[in-house]
């Protein structure tokens, strides 16, 4: 194997850094304000439809209608977060990048 570069891969060590850990928090969070409802939009039954067209267009509406779910979850996840405290500040900031990238689309 051919290697390039001086850098040295870190090992993980037992204990992580305090950096570490606020990343990961960050990360968490981030991850949870992402997915704010944890749907598809379909609900729990057989369903058996006559073309493939009839099974996407369903496929599509419970995508839409779970997007519109997310989304009003979010805007009053948001009207929650209006305070000076420090978590919140990083709520509200990731919840506005969300509802900015999804209001692009």
């Amino acid at each position: 194997m051919r290697t390039i570069g001086q850098r040295t891969l870190g090992v993980p060590g037992r204990n992580p850094s305090e950096d570490s850990l606020r990343l990961a928090e960050v990360h968490q969070r981030t991850g949870q304000a992402l997915a704010a409802l944890a749907t598809t939009g379909i609900t729990k039954g057989i369903y058996r439809f006559a073309t493939h067209e009839a099974m996407n267009r369903h496929s599509d509406e419970a995508l839409a209608r779970a997007i519109a779910a997310n989304v009003r979850h979010r805007e009053s996840l948001l009207r929650t977060k209006q305070t000076s405290r420090d978590k919140d500040k990083l709520d509200r900031v990731v919840l506005e990048r969300a509802l900015e990238e999804l209001k692009k689309d």
